[in-house]
């Protein structure tokens, strides 16, 4: 299981916009139990030898032999030996990955080469970020180095509350001690060891560089990096509504609420949308549901509405009044993804909901009932039927690529990149293009 969860994230990690929709020279095929690489023909361009073969990208390709990371060129020839035990995948922030070496059983960093550019002395080692990462010298004890290995401040005896963003620590003193997570305490430190905010808050939330969220007695507040107030510590952090609530940014926006009214703020502390609505929703590319009003069952057999209209942050209206039978949830790429309580659907299950699409336009793909869809990449959408099989659509709603494949918990929003996608059958996976074909052979 952990295997699967690494390998898939190998595959998903890679960032969408990186790629055309063309498929690659070189792409990861399975035969049998092992994976190589074959051409648009599936001609075999390099052996398959190895437990799993990620996408090329810079001309290099991330290939695991047992439970070590590698990589390798197009030649098939290995940039770095897997020889380094790397539980997930290879990143390179700014150029240089936190590796475990297997002999000292301790962490240093590499570059793309694979050479040592700081060896292995550390018991625990974060990314780079701005050029500074976090290292643990002693248990419980951090500071901050650069590249050149330079301490930025002294050893500092704290826990990692959360993450290290930025150049910065999120700390929380005692974290391990405290079994009431509600009563975790958290504050701010830059990377010279300087406290910015007291550890007295329940979260300290990055947003970017220099703006951070802080959380306090279910009200919330925004600070820059030395702490300056941004926006004043009265917002609503949490509600009863548990889709509305202030600090979660989709598109660079998020909600912002207070006295029972929401608006929207940038990642400056900007308010781009007044304060002035009962219910809102951030759906993403810049696009807010209003809930006008919902009309609720009398009983089992009565359908129930949501009647809302869909605005930008402008407040100019986009979508008119539209009268749904569930939720929009989510806008990407252009298209609402909408979670539906039909009522006959409803009569056999009431657990059951059904999902669809609506676009920009407000007009609603007519797909067969879905249990699930993800969103679209490349021009389709994953769809999943009545009987859990996941295949895919076209932004008309036309099933292009039959449901046939298992679903697992690792492809729950399975999309295309690079013209290629990683499906199950059994407890096989393996890569599939756009038309259906499968990068697979038994042996």
């Amino acid at each position: 299981m952990k295997k699967i969860t690494i390998l898939i994230t190998l595959f998903f990690f890679i960032d969408t916009h990186l790629y055309s929709q063309e498929l690659p020279d070189l792409i990861p095929y399975l035969k049998g139990n092992k994976w190589g690489y074959v051409d648009k023909s599936k001609k075999i361009k390099i052996p398959a030898k190895f437990d799993y073969a990620g996408l090329f990208e810079d001309g290099s390709a991330i290939v695991r032999v047992g439970e070590n990371t590698g990589t390798i060129d197009k030649n098939g020839n290995y940039i770095i030996k897997p020889f380094y035990l790397r539980p997930g995948y290879l990143n390179f922030f700014e150029g240089l990955e936190p590796i475990k070496d297997t002999i000292t059983n301790r962490y240093g960093y590499i570059n793309k080469k694979g050479e040592w550019v700081i060896k292995p002395k550390y018991y625990e080692a974060g990314y780079f970020q701005n050029g500074v990462a976090r290292v643990c010298v002693l248990e419980k004890t951090w500071l901050f180095i650069d590249k050149n290995e330079n301490h930025l401040c002294p050893p500092q005896p704290f826990t990692s509350g959360t993450t290290y963003p930025y150049g910065f620590a999120i700390i929380c003193k005692n974290y391990l001690e405290q079994k009431n997570s509600y009563n975790q305490k958290f504050g701010l430190m830059n990377k010279n060891g300087k406290l910015i905010l007291e550890v007295i808050y329940q979260k300290v939330i990055p947003i970017n560089s220099n703006f951070f969220q802080i959380v306090k007695d279910d009200k919330t507040g925004f600070v820059d990096s030395t702490g300056k107030e941004i926006l004043p510590f009265i917002y609503d952090y949490t509600t009863r509504d548990p889709e509305m609530f202030t600090g979660y940014f989709i598109d660079g926006l998020s909600l912002i609420g207070k006295d029972g009214k929401w608006g929207s703020i940038d990642t400056t502390g900007k308010i781009i949308t007044p304060l002035k609505y009962d219910k809102l929703k951030n759906l993403g590319e810049g696009v807010f549901a209003v809930t006008d009003s919902i009309s609720l069952p009398k009983d089992l057999n009565t359908q129930f509405y949501y009647y809302v209209h869909f605005i930008n942050k402008n407040e100019e209206i986009i979508i008119p009044q539209l009268k749904l039978i569930g939720k929009p949830l989510r806008f990407k790429n252009g298209f609402c993804k909408i979670m539906e309580f039909p009522m006959e659907i409803m009569k056999q299950n009431s657990e059951f909901a059904t999902f669809s699409f609506i676009n920009m336009n407000g007009k609603r793909l007519n797909i067969d009932s879905a249990i699930d869809v993800g969103d679209f990449s490349e021009g389709l959408a994953m769809i999943v039927n009545q009987n859990k099989k996941m295949g895919f659509i076209d932004t008309t709603g036309k099933t292009v690529i039959k449901c046939q494949y298992d679903i697992k918990q690792f492809n729950s929003n399975a999309q295309f990149h690079n013209g290629l996608c990683i499906v199950y059958k059994g407890d096989k996976f393996f890569f599939i293009d756009k038309k259906g074909n499968e990068y697979y052979q038994e042996y």
